[in-house]
């Protein structure tokens, strides 16, 4: 009694579920306060970050460019969101939370 929902490689589902990205900073000292157009703060340590963001709202060169002129970083790198979040997110849009 299943249904299709999608017939396509990853990437495609990915891009058009869940186009954002993670950008990880690890700061010389503490973590700043961040309020950035486009960025939301999703974590938080004592000196780091994760930030979620839309490349193409802005750029990850950009915002890095915009973190690294304000601010000492020891490590910087950007993931796209784990297979899992994607999924679960295409099934939030479908209806199908329980599937």
């Amino acid at each position: 009694h299943g249904r299709i929902l999608a017939d396509q490689p990853f990437e495609a589902l990915r891009a058009g579920v869940l186009a954002e990205r993670r950008l990880f900073v690890d700061f010389a000292g503490p973590a700043p306060d961040m309020a950035l157009e486009g960025v939301s703060v999703r974590g938080r340590t004592e000196r780091g970050l994760e930030l979620a963001f839309d490349p193409s709202v802005i750029p990850a060169a950009a915002l890095i460019a915009r973190i690294t002129a304000d601010h000492e970083v020891e490590d910087i790198h950007v993931e796209q969101p784990a297979i899992e979040e994607v999924i679960a997110r295409f099934y939030e849009q479908h209806g199908a939370a329980e599937a």
